[in-house]
């Protein structure tokens, strides 16, 4: 049994691994993995990006904050327009767009909605970017993601920056008021002479300017402001597209509408590319989302006169036959 005891005893010893040695183990797999470069954008992203369901970020820094949260299956769009690669890998996978919780988050939603096939939403906390997130906050904001449908934006919940200072009670009078003082820096005084009554006591008088051999030199003339913007030309848009602009904002709807005004049909903004070119007689597009090359090669296509969006993005080339505007565009006319 002594034996026994002995050689188990040096076995222990022997296999056991040193001090060192755990540590070691344990920084190396803390440091992680670095960041890959994916697809032919270079999108950042994690090494597992091609397995099973995905996280779609906004930024590279994104990418690295999940990672450190042990969340590999993750990349990053990498700008505000949705790469191709994005648009592919979406097809097949569950995806989760995890975005920023202000408003350019927002817009990254809409275009997302409109060109990929996205299934849930996580945000970062409200006025946060994810990458300013800690773990804590990463873990529970995709525990707490909703379907594709449910999402709602940022600026339609609710929710508002708070501003800077405070209100003042109505009964707390100003804390400094001007007071009526015997004196006054740079007025006139009682008797109509020019001066500082400090001046005046020490026997200095200020130089009168109607003295002879003084000229009075002309007030050079202020320069002409330059010519206002020139400002958009009043769309001539039935009164029904007005009226339905003014809520539009936030639904993340589309309407569209036919030459008299009438309501053809309404739709999610993310089914407009796909359900447009079987709408006939359209001729306003009204929707609460980016305007993409891809919506206005189709208007091109069917004849559509107007498309106007929450924005325009920036890669879009504008149709000469297409009229191109956005809600707040809109909002700056009243019906024709």
């Amino acid at each position: 049994m002594n034996k026994a005891k002995d050689i188990l005893r040096k076995w222990v010893v022997e296999s056991s691994p040193s001090t060192e040695e755990v540590v070691k183990e344990v920084a190396q797999s803390l440091r992680g993995v670095d960041v890959v470069s994916y697809g032919p954008e270079q999108l950042p992203a994690g090494p597992e990006v091609e397995s099973g369901a995905l996280i779609v970020v906004e930024g590279r820094a994104d990418v690295i904050l999940l990672m450190k949260c042990g969340i590999k299956n993750v990349i990053a769009l990498n700008g505000t327009k949705v790469p191709d690669t994005i648009i592919r890998l979406t097809k097949d996978k569950e995806v989760t767009a995890f975005l920023d919780g202000d408003r350019a988050g927002d817009l990254i939603l809409k275009e997302l909605q409109q060109v990929a096939d996205i299934d849930y939403v996580a945000r970062a906390p409200f006025g946060k970017e994810v990458e300013e997130s800690t773990p804590k906050e990463v873990m529970r904001a995709l525990r707490e993601r909703v379907p594709i449908n449910e999402a709602k934006p940022i600026a339609g919940t609710g929710y508002d920056r708070p501003e800077r200072g405070y209100d003042r009670p109505p009964d707390r009078p100003e804390r400094y008021e001007r007071q009526d003082r015997g004196y006054g820096r740079g007025r006139y005084d009682r008797g109509g002479e020019r001066g500082f009554g400090r001046d005046r006591d020490r026997g200095y008088d200020r130089p009168s300017y109607d003295r002879p051999g003084f000229e009075r030199q002309p007030i050079p003339s202020t320069p002409e402001a330059p010519p206002p913007t020139p400002q958009l030309t009043k769309p001539n848009l039935p009164a029904p597209v007005f009226d339905v602009a003014k809520d539009l904002r936030g639904s993340l709807e589309g309407i569209v509408f036919d030459e008299t005004g009438k309501e053809l049909s309404k739709m999610p903004v993310s089914e407009l590319a796909e359900k447009i070119p079987s709408i006939d007689n359209a001729n306003v597009v009204l929707f609460d989302g980016v305007v993409t090359q891809r919506l206005l090669d189709i208007a091109v296509t069917k004849n559509i006169k107007y498309v106007i969006g929450d924005r325009v993005s920036d890669g879009a080339k504008r149709p000469p036959n297409v009229s191109v505007m956005t809600l707040t565009d809109l909002s700056s006319f009243g019906p024709a």
